[in-house]
């Protein structure tokens, strides 16, 4: 049986999961939309696998099941960039620069994710509790990848600020960039501290 906790947990999952699908469904043609989907489909997974793994006592299928949902928790770390390339419309050299390294190291921490323990050493379970289920060690990329992910928060900030020191912006529109650079910047200040703690070596 799932607690009440899990419910709205599945909710929320199921919510953004909704809100992602409507999204697209908008605007096909928009990049936002797709930019959206897939980071709004990203935690709607992240969600629903973290409900389902407490409940695979079967130590294989358990690690093969956070072995093919890994990706879930790697994805929106590049997404966020993106999408403050696109909502600042800083759609310069050096940013379409950064979105082929960002992806293309983001990738290959997937691939890590899926095919060994560099990331989550799940050859190493710590416990296996009720309401967590199986508690793998941080594989030796861990913090490699939390770095990344505030190297990454760190570059959409600046989108964010570049483009607040614009003196023409209506009221409207420094409401519209001051919100995520602000989520952005306490990105960078709480993220690192819950992705680093997120297993208990």
């Amino acid at each position: 049986m799932y607690s009440f906790a899990e419910w709205i947990q599945f909710s929320i999952g199921g919510f953004f999961w909704w809100l992602g699908v409507y999204l697209v469904s908008r605007n096909i043609f928009s990049k936002i939309s797709w930019v959206l989907f897939w980071f709004l489909f990203s935690f709607s997974v992240y969600f629903f696998t973290d409900l389902l793994i407490p409940h695979i006592s079967n130590l294989e299928i358990n690690v093969l099941t956070s072995r093919l949902t890994n990706w879930s928790y790697l994805l929106p770390i590049v997404l966020t960039f993106h999408l403050s390339v696109i909502v600042t419309k800083r759609n310069n050299s050096v940013n379409k620069a950064l979105l082929w390294i960002f992806y293309t190291v983001i990738l290959i921490y997937i691939v890590l994710s899926l095919t060994t323990n560099l990331i989550v050493d799940n050859g190493n379970y710590l416990s296996f509790t009720k309401e967590f289920g199986y508690e793998f060690s941080k594989g030796p990329l861990f913090t490699v990848v939390a770095i990344f992910a505030v190297i990454i928060s760190i570059f959409s900030l600046i989108n964010y600020l570049v483009t607040l020191k614009n003196k023409k912006l209506t009221a409207y529109e420094k409401w519209r960039y001051s919100l995520p650079a602000l989520g952005t910047f306490l990105n960078i200040i709480i993220g690192p501290f819950i992705y680093l703690f997120i297993y208990t070596d």
